[in-house]
């Protein structure tokens, strides 16, 4: 496979299609408020992992994109960011 790939990196894009086969509900007791919270979600659910560097990754929700899980957080492994736990396998 004679591949290039670009200098400045690789764009994947991942969509989780808003049909009835990809709706999941839950409900869930709020912690806050104690009180029970429905809600409705639409898979595929993409996972994360913790890493020790800000990544790069983006996300879209509602029409919007934004940094994926741009949060900061306290770990055993001291990482203290989120990327997408995916992994990109070619072959022929």
């Amino acid at each position: 496979m004679n591949i290039q790939f670009p200098e400045n990196g690789l764009f994947i894009g991942l969509n989780s299609l808003k049909i009835e086969n990809n709706k999941y509900e839950f409900s869930f007791k709020d912690a806050k408020t104690k009180e029970r919270v429905n809600h409705i979600y639409y898979h595929p659910n993409f996972g994360v992992t913790s890493c020790k560097e800000k990544s790069s990754d983006r996300h879209i929700r509602n029409g919007v994109i934004k940094d994926v899980f741009n949060l900061s957080f306290k770990s055993k492994k001291n990482n203290k960011y989120f990327t997408l736990a995916i992994e990109l396998v070619l072959t022929n």
